[in-house]
């Protein structure tokens, strides 16, 4: 049986609009669920989150465990971090601000692929422009700015088996701290078929270094909804 694929930029970012303020982790989750209605979709979805994305899905999956069939989170971040993220926010916003500029003025135009960091993908790098954009570094602006209302939102959605028998699977990078890791296997035990992988890979785009490892993962979540 074919299975479909939807993948998509949050509002802002490369070829999506710009979406209301603030750009909060229930904001984006909303936003997906309204996407998804509006282009016929029918769940219930296995949701795919990495890094900052791990944030909406949660949400997501908290607030229409309806639509959810499980759950792939790749490298998300650490919603207990809140320390890190006050300490972060102000000057991550001040590098965005930074490459919004040199986006809208010109020196990433002519400078090309020495602005561009050194895991972009190759389809990254033919669209530069739309994907480093001066829009797409004002929206990563705005998600830095609501990071630490979006942990709190995250935050929320945690309890003992929050997601009960949700199949799960947890991915980390490899070689970090222990607290990291810790984070990772935490999260996989709220929901009582949760695992928790740890890839070989450093790289936080374990999606680009190790590809077959979150595909494995994908196809084991649908076949554990399959089975009930």
């Amino acid at each position: 049986m074919g299975r479909r694929v939807c993948s998509y930029d949050r509002a802002g970012y490369a070829w999506s609009e710009d979406g209301p303020s603030p750009r909060t982790a229930e904001r984006a989750a909303g936003e997906l669920h309204t996407l998804l209605a509006a282009a016929g979709e029918a769940g219930p979805y296995v949701l795919v989150g990495h890094s900052y994305g791990g944030n909406t899905v949660r949400v997501f999956a908290d607030r229409r465990r309806d639509l959810t069939a499980g759950l792939v989170l790749v490298d998300v971040t650490d919603e207990t971090a809140v320390t890190a993220l006050q300490i972060s926010r102000p000057l991550l916003a001040v590098q965005l601000t930074v490459n919004q500029l040199a986006a809208r003025l010109g020196p990433l135009r002519l400078l090309g692929d020495a602005l561009l960091p050194p895991d972009a993908t190759p389809a990254a790098r033919t669209h530069t422009m739309v994907v480093y954009g001066d829009r797409s570094m004002a929206a990563a602006r705005a998600e830095s700015w609501a990071s630490v209302d979006s942990a709190a939102q995250v935050r929320a959605t945690v309890r003992p088996r929050a997601w009960g028998d949700l199949p799960a699977v947890v991915i980390a990078a490899g070689g970090q701290p222990a607290e990291v890791t810790a984070h990772a296997r935490r999260l996989a035990a709220l929901s009582s078929r949760g695992r928790l992988v740890v890839a070989t890979t450093p790289e936080h785009y374990v999606q680009n270094a190790q590809p077959d490892l979150v595909l494995d993962a994908i196809h084991e979540v649908i076949a554990a909804h399959g089975r009930g």
